[in-house]
C-alpha cells in the first residue's frame, strides 16, 4: 500500500485497511498477492494494482466470497486499475457514486458489473478483460453505464438478454 504515509509489507495488510487509512482523494497501491476479502470503498480513492499494462497470473487477485469491490458513497469517485477479480457473485458492485474501472481481469464471476438504480450513479469501464460470467452488466434504466472497449469472452451460454457487449 502507498498512501504517502503508511507502509506495510503485503503479507501484513488487507486492501480494506489501506482504503480505510488513505485520505479522501488519495491512492492505495496494492502489492502482488491474493487477497481473500471483499473491498468496500466509501470515499473518493484511486485503487491501483498492476499498472504496467501487462497482467501476470496470480498478480493482484481479489477473491471474495460475494462481491469483490463495492463502491458506495454519495458524490465519490473510485478509480480501480490493474486487478484480477475472480470468483464470487459480483466483480464491481456500484451502489452509489462513480466508478472508473479499467485494465482489470474479471473472470469466474456471476455478474461482472452491477450498477444500482440510484440517480447519479455512473460506471465507466474500459480496457477490461471479462470472461466466464453469466451477466456482463446488471443495471437499471436510471443508471449511467459506459462499457465500451472491453473484451467480453467465454460467456456462459445461459446468459440473459440484458447483457451488454461491445
Amino acid at each position: 500500500m502507498d498512501d504517502d504515509s503508511v507502509q506495510r509489507p503485503a503479507s501484513a495488510y488487507r486492501i480494506t485497511e489501506g482504503v480505510s487509512e488513505v485520505n479522501s482523494g488519495g491512492t492505495v497501491r496494492v502489492m502482488p498477492g491474493t487477497y481473500l476479502e471483499e473491498v468496500t470503498i466509501s470515499k473518493s480513492v484511486n485503487l491501483l494494482g498492476n499498472t504496467s499494462g501487462v497482467m501476470v497470473n496470480n498478480d493482484r487477485i481479489i477473491n471474495p466470497s460475494t462481491y469483490a469491490i463495492t463502491v458506495n458513497g454519495t458524490g465519490i469517485t473510485a478509480t480501480i486499475i490493474g486487478f484480477r477479480l475472480t470468483s464470487g457473485s459480483r466483480g464491481i458492485d456500484l451502489t452509489n457514486g462513480t466508478a472508473v474501472v479499467h485494465g482489470n481481469t474479471i473472470d469466474n464471476i456471476t455478474t461482472a458489473f452491477y450498477v444500482n438504480n440510484a440517480s447519479g450513479v455512473t460506471l465507466t469501464a474500459y480496457a477490461n478483460n471479462v470472461s466466464s460470467f453469466t451477466t456482463g452488466i446488471g443495471s437499471s434504466p436510471s443508471a449511467s453505464v459506459n462499457a465500451r472497449h472491453n473484451w467480453w469472452g467465454a460467456i456462459n451460454p445461459s446468459a440473459v438478454a440484458t447483457d451488454a457487449y461491445d
